[in-house]
């Protein structure tokens, strides 16, 4: 195999890496907290997203509130944790 062949071969894997590690999905019921080495970087909204891949980015899913809390329910507007990732 000449060296272009290994150097196309390489690149290929690379763009699979990079988009299998790099897309995201955000639920309807949920917002994405991304974070960059574990320093809080932006929120995102419901839909398909974009990060930096193999363990730069890591994205928590946090379950958003529905309805203002009442006096029954006082913690209807604290959001419920629930973390994904997509190495697991």
């Amino acid at each position: 195999m000449a060296l272009g062949g290994i150097l196309t071969l390489a690149a290929i894997i690379c763009v699979i890496i990079i988009l299998t590690t790099g897309f995201y999905s955000v639920p309807a019921d949920s917002v994405g907290v991304v974070q960059r080495f574990g320093k809080y970087i932006d929120t995102t909204g419901a839909g398909p997203h974009f990060k930096i891949p193999l363990g730069v980015d890591a994205v928590s899913l946090v379950l958003a509130a529905k309805g203002p809390p009442t006096r029954a329910n006082p913690a209807a507007s604290l959001p419920r944790i629930r973390t994904w990732s997509p190495e697991t």
